[in-house]
């Protein structure tokens, strides 16, 4: 099902992190969203790691969009779970 994502579901998502959330990677949807989203981010990111106590929020938020992983090796950022993040060690393995 293709669906066009507002702002107010993925911020209530990621500081929630709810229920809701698995939705964003569930296989059988689309979301899109237009690229004024990450503007959104970008003016409430503040108030988003704030109540989340997310880093990193520009990675997270395009990774969310693009639905994929992040490569770091920031073990901060590999604590959160609404991204899969990947190493470099990982990443060689993955890729065989």
């Amino acid at each position: 099902m293709l669906l066009v994502l507002d702002a107010n579901e993925l911020f209530s998502a990621m500081i929630a992190k709810s229920e809701t959330l698995n939705l964003f990677f569930d296989g059988k949807l689309t979301l899109v969203s237009p690229e004024f989203i990450l503007e959104e981010f970008k003016e409430h990111k503040s108030e988003i790691m704030e109540k989340s106590s997310l880093d990193d929020i520009e990675y997270l938020a395009l990774a969310l969009k693009l639905n994929c992983p992040i490569w770091s090796e920031d073990k901060r950022l590999k604590k959160q779970t609404l991204v899969k993040i990947i190493n470099t060690t990982e990443l060689i393995r993955e890729l065989g």
